[in-house]
């Protein structure tokens, strides 16, 4: 008998696997799937009869059988053939292997009772010991199904994260309690240029010596699930990480964290944000046009307007001198207006201090767009008090007075590339606002001495006339008096 048999009988002694092998009458049989007979004890060879050797036969050569897919588990009363040369009722049972299946069978008497026919001697106690062979055989096959069940369940599982972590637009990894690296998504992988598994998450990831100032690992090993945003110091950009502890077959516990890329959202809501705060400083504007009476009381409400409704850092506005070419400042508001202290800004392209922002503004008469205050050329004479007060783009557009340029209003911003051309447009509207309340202060200021001369000179008129000797009257051309002044006697 094989190794494949002797397996099920192995916890039992050598005289009772040897009875079942070659005394009993207690047949064992291994098929394959198609229900071929592979090999038997001598027990199944005594149920067919002498002179039989069933090896590599069907089984429905020998018994007759109802269907090629046998029920296992179940007990069941089968009838020898016609062909086998025998003539009786066998009791089976089929147990399912993952090569095919073992045929456990019986002879049965002729009457209901369900006994061995000719056990040989069999004492009660082999009988028994029989029944919990059966017993076992059957145990293991369930045992093995359900592990089998849990292996396959587990197999697909891990097959289904595995395809979520794959298709996932993000990255992912996963650390242990003392921040080493156990797992990257091959996306994290690309984006870090290796696979740092075991290596601390913080210099990784974010090229820090020490634990981030963000971690929340504290947080995720006592149990919870922390979502945040933050702008990695590594490459600038924005991202929302999503942490959440995975718990452990040993016990232990890791921190799982997906993060996703928000970088061009959130710049999109700082946009929105910008443009919003842009709309409130051209509305303030259009109102200070309306109540402010003079350039001083403008030049300042706008500047205040730019900040605190623009989001802007701080602005001013400079006049020029025609005759020196050089800039001085008449209006400020916001952070950094110190900046502004013996400010040295000329007009002039051949100075140094004249190649920036106001400067340029003024000369070529356009907007000057500086999106990276502190690396532009440009700016270098002022780089140093800009990155004080946190500059990152700055502008300047030229203010117009009776069709001539004054000067300009310049405005710094706490991010680089800060004026989109949306941005753009609504600044240079603001700008070209101011210019006309300018042309309006000229033109009320000419309205009011022109009243002044008018209520000047008809006081005048007044006086001749009232001191005259003679009668005084005019006349429109149609004959009627517009004006009459009789003179009266006093003597």
């Amino acid at each position: 008998m094989s190794n494949y048999l002797r397996e099920d009988l192995a916890t039992y002694s050598k005289e009772l696997e040897s009875y079942f092998t070659t005394s009993s009458n207690f047949g064992i049989v291994r098929l394959d799937s198609k229900l071929s007979i592979l090999e038997c004890n001598l027990g199944f060879m005594r149920l067919l009869g002498p002179h039989q050797n069933p090896v590599g036969k069907l089984l429905a050569s020998y018994i007759e059988m109802d269907s090629s897919h046998p029920q296992c588990r179940e007990e069941l009363r089968l009838r020898l053939s016609r062909e086998s040369g025998k003539d009786g009722i066998i009791h089976c049972q089929f147990i399912q292997k993952e090569d095919g299946y073992i045929l456990l069978c019986e002879r049965l008497v002729l009457t209901e009772s369900r006994v061995i026919e000719k056990m040989g001697g069999m004492t009660e106690e082999l009988i028994s010991m029989q029944r919990e062979l059966i017993k076992k055989s059957q145990l293991q096959e369930m045992q093995t199904i359900e592990l089998q069940t849990i292996n396959n369940s587990l197999q697909e599982s891990e097959e289904k994260y595995r395809a979520i972590v794959d298709a996932y637009d993000g990255f992912i990894y996963i650390c242990s309690k003392d921040f080493r690296i156990e797992f990257m998504n091959n996306r994290l992988i690309e984006r870090t240029g290796r696979n740092a598994t075991g290596e601390y998450c913080y210099k990784a990831l974010h090229n820090l010596d020490s634990i981030c100032d963000w971690c929340v690992n504290k947080e995720v090993f006592q149990g919870e699930s922390v979502t945040w945003e933050i702008k990695s110091p590594k490459d600038g950009r924005w991202y929302e990480c999503s942490n959440s502890p995975i718990f452990n077959s040993d016990g232990t516990v890791s921190k799982q964290a997906m993060i996703n890329d928000t970088t061009e959202r959130k710049l999109s809501e700082q946009r929105i944000q910008r443009l919003n705060n842009l709309y409130a400083a051209l509305n303030e504007c259009s109102q200070a046009i309306l109540h402010c009476t003079s350039e001083e009381e403008l030049f300042e409400q706008i500047c205040r307007n730019a900040v605190q409704r623009g989001g802007l850092l701080m602005a001013w506005v400079g006049l020029f001198d025609p005759e020196t070419g050089m800039v001085s400042p008449v209006a400020s508001f916001g952070e950094g207006i110190e900046y502004l202290h013996n400010i040295n800004i000329s007009v002039d392209a051949d100075n140094p201090t004249g190649r920036g922002p106001t400067g340029s503004a003024i000369r070529n008469k356009q907007p000057f767009w500086c999106q990276d205050y502190q690396n532009d050329p440009v700016t270098v004479p002022w780089h140093q008090r800009g990155r004080q007060f946190g500059w990152k783009a700055s502008a300047s557009l030229p203010l117009y007075k009776n069709g001539s340029v004054i000067g300009a209003l310049t405005i710094y911003a706490a991010e680089m590339n800060a004026f989109d051309e949306t941005s753009c447009h609504l600044l240079y509207k603001m700008s070209i606002d101011v210019s006309h309340a300018l042309d309006n202060f000229i033109r009320e200021k000419a309205r009011k001495g022109s009243e002044e001369a008018l209520y000047a000179s008809e006081k005048r008129y007044r006086l001749l006339a009232d001191n005259a000797t003679d009668n005084i009257w005019t006349m429109n051309l149609d004959g009627k008096f517009r004006f009459f002044r009789k003179l009266v006697a006093t003597g």
